[in-house]
């Protein structure tokens, strides 16, 4: 009992779950998005905070853990891949003066006393636009 014409498939879908705007075009009900879900996640999200608070509040040493969380996080999770250059750009800023503190012979005590303040403005820069790009995204 076999036909020789080809399956059919149904398009039409129930109308609870798509509607027809004035164009005419077809969109997803109220709640469902066809895209996949990108959240950033929340340690990404504190992290990226914390940076600009740890070096304007003079823990500038302490501020490589969150650097490094966002950057780690940026290469290794899909879900914050968007965020690599800015990530990549907030770990060079960062970098820069901490090398320049650990090469000097005669840097000072600590990383936020010997840091030098266009550095931290860079840095809070950085960070206020890892910070925008995050809020940006689609949650």
């Amino acid at each position: 009992m076999s036909s020789n014409s080809p399956a059919r498939t149904s398009l039409a879908s129930s109308p609870a779950s798509t509607s027809t705007d004035q164009q005419g075009s077809v969109s997803a009900g109220p709640g469902s998005d066809p895209r996949p879900r990108r959240r950033t996640p929340l340690h990404v999200q504190i992290a990226a905070w914390s940076v600009p608070l740890l070096v304007l509040g003079q823990f500038a040493m302490l501020a490589i853990v969150p650097v490094l969380i966002v950057l780690i996080a940026s290469v290794a999770d899909a879900r914050v891949r968007a965020l690599r250059w800015y990530a990549g750009l907030l770990a060079a800023l960062y970098a820069t003066p901490l090398i320049i503190w650990v090469a000097r012979p005669d840097g000072a005590q600590s990383l936020s006393k010997d840091i030098d303040p266009v550095f931290v403005a860079l840095i809070v820069a950085a960070s206020a636009a890892l910070i925008v790009k995050i809020a940006t995204r689609r949650r």
